[in-house]
C-alpha cells in the first residue's frame, strides 16, 4: 500500500524503488524516501519517538548533542537506506497484509502523528523503518492544510493534540499523569507567550492565527477536563456518529 500527502510530486520509478526495498525487509516494515521542499532544502531524516525529554526544542537539540557520534554514523549521507525510529506520513510504503495486520490507521488520532503511531506499531512487532536516500520526492509542506488563519490555527492544535494523544497511547499510570502535565503546561506557556507578543500586530495573519490558536488551545484543556479524554473533538464526534450510523 502506497500512501501520498496531496502535496507532494513523486517522480518516476519511485514506486519499483520501494517495492524493491521493501522486499527485502521483514514482515511489518515500511519504507519511505528522501524529501524535498519546494525550495529543495531537505527534510530532516533522523526522527525520534516522542519521549518526555525532547518535549521542547531544547530538549531535542540536547538529545540530538549527546547523541551526535551516532546519529552522524546511523544517517550518514551516503547510506542508501538508512533507519529513523519513524518516517514521516507524507510517504509511507507497507504490505498490505502487514497494514491489515497492525489494524490500519489509528483513529484516535485525528490529524498529525498517526505516521508516529503507525511506526511504534510496527516496530513494536519487530518491523524496520526504513528511507531511501536515494529515492526524492518533493513535498510542498503544509500546503494543503495552512489556507488561512482559521485552517492554520487548527491544524497547529492538532499538532499539540496529537502529541497527548500519543503518550496516552504509550504511557501509563504515574509516568503518564506527569509527561501529559509537563506537557500541558509547556504547550500553554508556549502558546500564551506567542499570542502576547501577537498583540503587537493585531491585523497581521499570523498574529490573527496566533491567538486564534491561542483560543483552540484552551478550548482543547477545558474539554480534557469536562470530558476525561485527551482525544481531539472531531475525533471524539467522528466516534460519536460512527456509532450513530451503525
Amino acid at each position: 500500500m502506497f500512501f501520498i500527502n496531496p502535496d507532494t510530486e513523486v517522480p518516476k520509478d519511485t514506486v519499483e524503488q520501494l517495492l524493491s526495498a521493501m522486499l527485502t525487509l521483514p514482515p511489518y516494515s515500511i519504507v519511505a524516501t528522501q524529501k524535498l521542499s519546494e525550495s529543495r532544502k531537505y527534510e530532516r531524516v533522523e526522527r525520534f519517538f516522542p519521549r518526555w525529554y525532547t518535549m521542547t526544542g531544547l530538549g531535542k537539540s540536547f538529545h540530538r548533542l549527546l547523541n551526535k557520534k551516532r546519529i552522524a554514523k546511523d544517517f550518514a549521507k551516503n547510506k542508501t537506506i538508512v533507519y529513523p525510529e519513524w518516517v514521516s506520513g507524507s510517504v509511507i510504503f507497507i504490505r498490505h497484509i502487514d497494514f491489515k495486520q497492525l489494524g490500519g490507521w489509528n483513529e484516535q488520532f485525528w490529524m498529525y502523528s498517526e505516521d508516529v503511531d503507525l511506526c511504534k506499531r510496527a516496530s513494536i512487532k519487530g518491523g524496520k523503518i526504513a528511507l531511501l536516500q536515494n529515492v526524492e520526492i518533493i513535498h510542498n509542506h503544509g500546503g494543503s492544510s495552512r489556507i488561512n488563519p482559521v485552517t492554520t490555527a487548527l491544524t497547529k492544535c492538532e499538532v499539540y493534540i496529537s502529541r497527548h494523544v500519543y503518550f496516552s497511547e504509550y504511557t501509563q499510570g504515574m509516568s503518564c499523569y506527569v509527561i501529559q502535565t509537563l506537557f500541558v503546561i509547556k504547550s500553554l506557556l508556549e502558546v500564551t507567550l506567542i499570542a502576547f507578543f501577537s498583540l503587537l500586530a493585531i491585523k497581521h495573519p499570523k498574529a490573527m492565527m496566533t491567538r486564534l490558536l491561542f483560543s483552540n488551545l484552551i478550548r482543547y484543556y477545558i474539554g480534557v477536563t469536562l470530558n476525561q479524554t485527551w482525544l481531539s473533538p472531531r475525533s471524539r464526534r467522528h466516534k460519536h456518529a460512527s456509532k450513530i450510523s451503525k
